[in-house]
């Protein structure tokens, strides 16, 4: 028997009634600066943020010395913000982005360029045998300095899955689109992707899902 498709606007409110839409979204995050106007305290993680030593020691001679803090000096960071980012994406260009090996909630991320017209939101995401499932809702920031590594503590909150492991995102702009056939009409992407998540898992039916792939305005890492 074809599954026929709702109207996405009926069912949307339905469906993601766990999850925070545009207009309740908070941008939950500490964001730790690569600049040299920052005061250094010694080398140490306080709220967040990654401290710069400016004390001119540096292999740079006379440079800034960035002090990455443990949990996530296994991944590869741009003091400069142009040089040492781990990924790329059309989606969102050059790009780092790490989970902490001492908080499984939190990830870190910086970008070559800038974002500053729209938010960005990293929905936490658990992947198993090829496949992946969002775990809980987005947590949205403006990405708007390049040598900045921005702390995002994600929250696990999708009910029957908040047990999973927290070991992929999902990352992408919280901007509108046109998203074809089944959905026919623009939507932000933050809730296509849940929409889709949403249907696919009470209904089987894939085709939202196809659709918001086809667009591409998304990024998606595993840790």
């Amino acid at each position: 028997m074809k599954i026929l498709p709702l109207t996405f606007l009926s069912i949307l409110m339905i469906l993601t009634s766990c999850d925070s839409q545009r207009s309740t979204r908070k941008s939950r995050y500490d964001y730790s600066p690569f600049s040299s106007s920052t005061s250094t305290t010694g080398g140490n993680q306080t709220d967040g943020e990654i401290i710069i030593d400016n004390t001119g020691n540096g292999s740079g001679g006379g440079g800034t010395t960035v002090t990455i803090p443990p949990e996530i000096d296994h991944c590869s960071w741009a003091p400069d913000g142009l040089n040492g980012f781990m990924s790329n994406s059309a989606h969102i260009g050059s790009y780092t982005v790490c989970k902490s090996t001492s908080n499984e909630l939190d990830l870190y991320i910086q970008v070559k360029n800038p974002i500053t017209n729209v938010q960005v939101c990293l929905i936490p995401t658990s992947a198993s045998g090829g496949q992946s499932v969002y775990i809980g809702e987005p947590r949205c920031l403006v990405l708007n300095d390049n040598k900045r590594v921005y702390k995002v503590t994600m929250v696990k909150n999708r009910p029957n899955y908040s047990q999973l492991p927290l070991n992929s995102v999902m990352i992408m702009k919280d901007e509108v689109h046109f998203y074809p056939y089944p959905f026919n009409q623009n939507a932000l992407s933050p809730d296509a992707y849940v929409f889709c998540s949403q249907y696919l898992a009470q209904y089987g039916y894939g085709g939202y899902c196809d659709a918001f792939k086809s667009v591409g305005a998304y990024t998606y890492k595993e840790f």
